[in-house]
Formats: structure tokens, C-alpha cells, sequence
């Protein structure tokens, strides 16, 4: 069974994982300076062609925490007008996955048949030429009153380099598009990220019963679970290193339903479970 303790000095967090006889410690740092906004745009830059219209106040809405958020929105005045908030930070040399969370509310005025404005967020390179990721919201669907968390890992190896986190909103005037923001953080740590897989696909043959799953970027081997339909594990395995598992068939019950999960793992570090995938024995 694993456990997890957490062991906060400042900004720097120390991940104990304890697997075992195993045990590994995992460094994280958040590299972004005042995401909660509780010290006003200290360590943001704002602003588009000299235009900007955001603000640090409660005067709104309640922080997602703390007292302070941060009001992204276009000036009203102007057609077509869009802002950014930005701040650029450089990730440290040791760091192998990286984490975007941060709280927003997304507003547009009218539907979206008329308002081609949008809120969105991007992680890129200092001279715009790479973009490592990005998110929009666009529409009605995407609208939200209430603070929503999002979190996702970047992709790609950018240990020592300098990138720009920016937030942006668009306005199709006189339609308004605003964004709210709270608790902005960049999380770096010098353990892998590692996906849960995908697409797990059971094949029963006369004689054998085949389990795959795609295979996950930065695994070393995958840990497999078999359950029967009351969900008792009946069968594990430990250290699978493809993504695929074969057993006889003879080891299952006849007109039975089973199923099996996945996670993958590079040294201790491993991803979640996958979702069960069930299969049933019978010809």
C-alpha cells in the first residue's frame, strides 16, 4: 500500500512516496510568484498595445482564496480589442514534470453566435515561436459563475528553460468577455509524470486471454489488476514491461465476466489506475 506525507518549507514541497520496502523522495516547487494576486500584479506583466482594463479587487466576486483575485477584461471601448496577463519564469534544471493549476470563472456577454470573444490561457516559449500548451473557452457551454479548477501537465523536456505563462481575453465589441482568476501555480518536480493508459482491450481466444493497452510515454513497466464481477481482485501483476499481458484461459472461470485495470510506472513513481475494462469467458 502506498502512502504519501507532505512536507512544506515555503514555496518548496517534499513528496515522500512510500511503496514497500521502497521509499522516494520527490522535490516540488511552485515556480510562479503570487498566483493567489494577495499582493496586488506583483510578478504579472498586463497589458496589450498599451491597453488594459484588469484588476486585483473583490469588489465582484469572493476570491476562490485568500482576499484577492484577478479581473481579465478587454477595454469596452474598443472593437475588437484583447488583453494579457503574463508572467515569465524559468523552470529548474532538475525538473521532470511540470503542473499548470490555477481557479477561473469565464464570462461572455450574448451567445456566441454574436460574441467571438474567448478566454484562454497558454504555456510558451519566450519568443513565441513554440507554444507547449494551450486551452480556450469559447462559449456558452463553456460559461461558469462558480470557480472551476483546472489542472494539467506540460508536455515536453523544458528543465532550464525560460518560458511565459500567459492568460488572455478577446472581445468582439460591445460584447464582453471577462476572466477570473485565483491561485495560479506552476509545479515542478524532479519525479516523472506518468499517464494512467488508454484504451485497455481484452481478446478471449480459444485457449488464451489476451490483454493490451496502449503504451504510456516515460514507463518502465505497468502493474495489472484482474477482478471477477464483484470486483474481488482475484489476479495481479507487478511488473508487466509491455503493454500486453497473455494468460490462459484455463486459469478463468467458463461463463464468467472479469475485468482488469492498468497503471504504469517508471521507478516508484507510478499513474493512477486506469478505468476497468471488462471480458467475459464464453465460447
Amino acid at each position: 500500500m502506498k502512502h504519501i506525507k507532505l512536507l512544506s518549507v515555503g514555496v518548496l514541497t517534499v513528496l515522500w512516496l512510500v511503496s514497500g520496502s521502497h521509499t522516494v523522495r520527490a522535490a516540488t516547487t511552485n515556480i510562479i510568484t503570487n498566483g493567489g494576486f494577495e499582493n496586488d500584479t506583483a510578478g504579472w506583466e498586463c497589458g496589450y498595445n498599451d491597453y488594459c482594463s484588469t484588476t486585483s479587487s473583490i469588489s465582484y466576486e469572493t476570491a476562490y482564496n485568500g482576499n484577492y483575485y484577478y479581473y481579465l477584461s478587454p477595454l469596452d471601448s474598443l472593437e475588437d480589442n484583447f488583453v494579457t496577463l503574463s508572467q515569465t519564469v524559468t523552470v529548474p534544471s532538475n525538473t521532470h514534470s511540470l503542473q499548470l493549476n490555477f481557479a477561473y470563472q469565464f464570462y461572455l456577454e450574448d451567445d456566441d453566435s454574436l460574441n467571438d470573444g474567448f478566454f484562454g490561457v497558454s504555456v510558451e516559449s519566450l519568443d513565441g515561436n513554440t507554444t507547449y500548451f494551450s486551452q480556450y473557452w469559447s462559449s456558452n457551454e463553456d460559461k461558469t459563475y462558480d470557480w472551476t479548477q483546472f489542472s494539467t501537465y506540460i508536455d515536453g523536456d523544458l528543465a532550464g528553460q525560460t518560458v511565459k505563462i500567459q492568460f488572455f481575453t478577446k472581445e468582439t465589441w460591445p460584447w464582453a468577455t471577462s476572466g477570473y482568476i485565483d491561485e495560479v501555480s506552476l509545479i515542478a518536480s524532479d519525479a516523472y509524470h506518468v499517464d494512467a493508459p488508454d484504451n485497455l482491450f481484452p481478446w478471449v481466444t480459444e485457449r488464451k486471454v489476451k490483454l493490451s493497452w496502449d503504451a504510456v510515454e516515460n514507463s518502465q513497466y505497468y502493474k495489472v489488476q484482474i477482478a471477477d464481477n464483484a470486483g474481488k481482485i482475484i489476479k495481479k501483476f507487478k511488473n508487466v514491461t509491455k503493454n500486453k499481458l497473455t494468460l490462459l484461459r484455463a486459469s478463468f472461470k467458463e461463463n464468467e465476466r472479469y475485468k482488469f485495470h492498468v497503471k504504469a510506472c517508471y521507478l516508484q513513481t507510478c499513474s493512477v489506475w486506469s478505468d476497468y475494462e471488462t471480458f467475459t469467458i464464453k465460447y
